[in-house]
């Protein structure tokens, strides 16, 4: 029997496969283990088996009363990935004490220069950790696009009788997962970009804690399907600055927002985990019925910051569920109804080339000029009077008032 004191460093990569779910990609989580001897997440062999009836690896029959659950592959995780951490931990120290300690080695230093060192592996390190941790995300959904679509693939060729149109529905999946995959490297080359931009940001603010760096990350208003992109964020920030730049941005695009409703949440999406409207709606739903966030997606609460509650990464999605009410949502008004002779007001006034005459607001020129021929005429304009020509003119449908 060979020695098991012996000091033997095994490379992770050469066994992390081994712990992970073929049907998610992912680190299993309460492992369990078929009859036929494969391991799952317990949820998702569960989910797999309620719609197959079939392992997933070997297409043997399964039932869920034949599943078994693994403590003890539990534990064995647990310990080899608290392992794993700590030599993580220890590699990035090596690597950033060996390179500094070549580059001083017959320097004698300064009690500043010994502090600025020390910030500087430390920096360099968290930084690097960053950036390893955004490949392994890419990795992981790489992974997982090419194991749905192995699986897209196998099943086409099971329910469809006619090799011809199994080849077609083949290559619309194929192309569907090259179209996903590009888009996946588009977002890792983005979020490289922009973490080095950061750490750029870091170093010239004279070498801050990583917690206190700020990122640049997108909002996206899920029920508007509008997304608004550089939205700066600082540790110290909380939900009132995501509300604030939010009213500013609608604000400056003549669209005020006028009420948060009380069934609006907000939640931070990874750089990977961001999608479309419908993808994004998708992974809300999935949330919303397990009741719980996932390691992509976690739920901002109120009065929590940024920068300690949450790791958040550049090129990552702020996404806004729920009712936001803006200035559009509500019945359109004629500026002639809604001026106020003691405040300043902005009013954008357009012509309209159908009806010949200018000084039209805004409102007007949406609902009693729709389809007209109209182009802006004095935008930002500070009326001193109720202005509006619609109403002068006969042509208003949406005053209230005489």
């Amino acid at each position: 029997m060979e020695d098991t004191n012996l000091p033997i460093v095994v490379p992770f990569q050469a066994i992390n496969d081994f712990f992970q779910c073929s049907i998610c990609m992912c680190q299993m989580k309460a492992a369990v283990m078929t009859a036929c001897g494969h391991r799952f997440c317990e949820k998702c062999i569960q989910e797999w088996v309620d719609r197959q009836h079939k392992c997933p690896c070997c297409n043997n029959p399964l039932q869920l009363d034949q599943l078994i659950k693994d403590h003890q592959f539990d534990s064995l995780l647990a310990t080899i990935m608290t392992e794993s951490k700590k030599a993580e931990d220890e590699y990035f120290e090596s690597l950033i004490n060996r390179a500094s300690d070549e580059q001083n080695k017959d320097e004698n230093l300064t009690p500043m220069e010994q502090i600025l060192k020390k910030h500087l592996k430390q920096g360099l390190s968290a930084h690097e950790k960053y950036f390893h941790s955004l490949k392994k995300d890419f990795k992981q959904r790489k992974q997982m696009l090419e194991s749905e679509t192995s699986k897209g693939i196998a099943d086409i060729h099971l329910n469809t009788l006619f090799e011809d149109q199994a080849l077609i529905k083949t290559a619309e999946l194929q192309s569907i997962q090259e179209k996903k995959l590009q888009e996946l490297e588009k977002e890792l080359s983005t979020c490289t970009k922009l973490l080095a931009e950061a750490y750029d940001k870091y170093l010239t603010d004279h070498i801050p804690n990583l917690d206190v760096l700020p990122v640049v990350v997108s909002v996206y208003l899920l029920n508007k399907n509008i997304r608004i992109e550089g939205f700066r964020v600082n540790p110290s920030d909380t939900l009132l600055a995501v509300r604030e730049f939010v009213e500013a941005t609608m604000e400056a695009n003549h669209n005020p927002v006028i009420e948060w409703e009380n069934d609006v949440k907000v939640f931070l999406f990874g750089p990977f985990a961001k999608g479309s409207q419908m993808e994004t709606q998708k992974i809300m739903s999935d949330i919303s019925s397990s009741a719980s966030d996932t390691s992509d997606v976690q739920e901002i609460r109120e009065g929590l910051r940024f920068g300690l509650q949450y790791s958040i990464k550049p090129g990552s999605e702020i996404v806004v569920t729920g009712h936001v009410k803006c200035e559009s949502d509500l019945p359109k008004k004629c500026f002639s109804e809604v001026f106020k002779k003691d405040a300043e007001q902005k009013v954008d006034y357009f012509s309209c080339q159908t009806c010949n005459f200018n000084w039209i607001c805004r409102s007007c020129m949406a609902v009693c000029h729709q389809d007209h021929n109209v182009a802006p005429y004095i935008m930002e304009h500070k009326p001193s009077w109720a202005c509006c020509y619609c109403p002068k003119k006969k042509t208003c449908t949406i005053q209230t008032s005489g």
